[in-house]
């Protein structure tokens, strides 16, 4: 697949402040040319993509749903409704205008580190080959990564002060500690494939020391300054 647009993925753990760096850019950078779907704050992501791309996404993921059952390692409910929301998202992104410049607030980067923290790696030949399959075509889609992070103690301050709620929301410190570990260690392995695959620039802030002006112009920059994907 050609990309046809300006495509930058915003990841981190959670409480890296992805959410808060995205509403900023919404606010103060009118400039910045993100073209999007519905989302409020202006953002592409895994979440409420259209149901007609869920539906042709299912479908598409029928014959390895069908393949691990063969193998004796069948994927879970949750599983493959995270594999179609990938789906479904690269299919939205083939009809972007190529003129467009897009923030993806947790795609496929973060969607399969999800899968790796929440199922493991290595589980079967056929969930294997998809993956790696998905890592080949988003390195080819993307044009950068933007990484955030922060110290664990502000992680875990910033998780059990959100409105909405989180897994590790009521967990304490070293177990919240433990889950940022992970995240950060499967992010690792994802972006390290998808370089493999194909040289992909990854930005990487602080959202506790950087200036909020800092964050706000790097992800500006990606943004209008990336390279289209070939």
């Amino acid at each position: 697949m050609t990309a046809p647009a300006r495509v930058v993925e915003l990841i981190g753990p959670a409480g890296s402040g992805k959410s808060t760096l995205v509403r900023t850019l919404s606010r103060r950078f009118d400039r910045v040319p993100v073209r999007h779907s519905r989302s409020p704050d202006g953002t592409l992501g895994l979440w409420g993509q259209p149901r007609s791309l869920l539906l042709r996404g299912a479908v598409g993921l029928l014959p390895l749903a069908f393949t691990t059952l063969l193998e004796g390692r069948p994927l879970r409910p949750s599983e493959f409704a995270h594999m179609v929301r990938i789906d479904a998202l690269t299919r939205r992104l083939r009809r972007a205008r190529r003129d467009a410049a897009l923030l993806i607030d947790e795609g496929a980067v973060f969607g399969l580190t999800w899968l790796r923290v929440t199922y493991g790696a290595g589980r079967s030949r056929a969930r294997d080959a998809w993956c790696a399959r998905t890592v080949a075509e988003w390195a080819r889609t993307l044009t950068a990564v933007v990484q955030l992070d922060a110290a664990d103690d502000e992680l875990a301050r910033r998780i059990r002060g959100r409105a909405k709620s989180h897994p590790v929301k009521d967990a304490t410190d070293e177990e919240i500690r433990r889950f940022s570990a992970v995240f950060r260690r499967c992010f690792a392995e994802v972006l390290h494939e998808l370089r493999n695959a194909r040289p992909v620039p990854v930005v990487r802030l602080r959202t506790d020391v950087d200036p909020p002006e800092h964050l706000v112009a790097s992800v500006s920059r990606a943004l209008e300054r990336a390279p289209h994907a070939r």
